[in-house]
This record gives structure tokens, C-alpha cells and sequence, in this order.
């Protein structure tokens, strides 16, 4: 793209940056019950409905920076690799078909999504395990509390009794 091309672009990315961080504290300090994300504010403002919205832009920008991040560091490792088969063989067209492969951004960007597998499974293992202990400990709360009912109010209480029978 070039020096000064890259630069400007920076430059106009850090004043829509500061732009839009400065009209969400604005917006955040305007909105009574002083909210405290971007998901209350577009509760407060547009009901049930922001919070999905909401959630869906970011879904799609957090999958378009990792497929960013992905193809740069592939192209990346893509371009180091050629540099150096280049370097030892004189001549790009001689490259065996391995070398070659090597050379482009699918098997870098493989490598690093296998190598991130693990980190990922781990993470969703522990919001599972989260996730169960509440639930294990909501329905012993539930069973315990209708033990104690049970045996402070008697069996009577759980009875259906109908308005004709009192």
C-alpha cells in the first residue's frame, strides 16, 4: 500500500477510534441508571431486541479479526518461507511441490488454528464445569428446600385439594 498510504489510514483508525469511544462515554453519562456496557445502554435505548443486535456485530467483528489475524500471520510465515527457499535454491519456478506448498498461507494458518485447539476446548471445559456446578447446586438447593417443606409442613401441603372437599 505503501509508507504514507499506511500511515493515513493509521491515523484516520485512531481518530474514528477516539471518535466512537467519546460518544459512547458521552452516551453512556446521558442515559439515566448510568449503564455500564454496551449491551444496558442498547437495553435502556432500543428494549429486548439491541442485546441480540448487539451481540451479533460483535460476533461478526471478533470472527473477522481472527480471519484477519489468521491470513496475516499465514502470508506472513507464507512469504518467510519462500524468502528462504528462495535464498537456497536461486530460482522460485524449481521449488518441489512441499517447498511450494509451504510457500502459500493455508498450512501456516491450519498450524496455528491446531495449535489454538487446545487453549480453546480448555476454556469451554471450564465455563462447562461453571455452568454444572451452578446447575448441580440449583437442584440441590430445589430438592433440599422441598425436604425441609416436607418435613415442616407435611405431606398435606403437596396434596391437591379441590374447593368442593374443604
Amino acid at each position: 500500500m505503501g509508507l504514507w498510504t499506511a500511515c493515513g489510514f493509521m491515523g484516520c483508525m485512531a481518530l474514528l477510534t477516539t471518535n466512537s469511544t467519546w460518544l459512547y462515554l458521552k452516551c453512556k453519562d446521558l442515559i439515566p441508571g448510568k449503564p455500564e456496557s454496551l449491551f444496558e445502554i442498547g437495553y435502556i435505548l432500543f428494549k429486548r431486541n439491541a442485546i441480540f443486535g448487539i451481540s451479533f456485530i460483535l460476533a461478526l467483528y471478533s470472527l473477522g479479526l481472527c480471519m484477519v489475524y489468521f491470513i496475516i500471520f499465514g502470508e506472513t510465515m507464507g512469504r518467510i518461507v519462500g524468502s528462504l527457499s528462495y535464498g537456497l535454491d536461486k530460482d522460485i519456478d524449481t521449488l518441489t511441490g512441499s517447498a511450494h506448498f509451504f510457500t502459500h498461507r493455508t498450512p501456516f494458518i491450519i498450524g496455528l488454528a491446531v495449535l489454538q485447539l487446545p487453549v480453546m476446548i480448555k476454556k469451554e471445559l471450564q465455563e462447562l464445569h461453571i455452568v454444572g456446578v451452578g446447575l448441580f447446586t440449583a437442584i440441590m438447593i430445589f430438592v433440599v428446600g422441598l425436604f425441609f417443606q416436607l418435613v415442616i409442613f407435611g405431606s398435606h401441603e403437596f396434596a391437591f385439594v379441590k374447593d368442593a372437599d374443604k
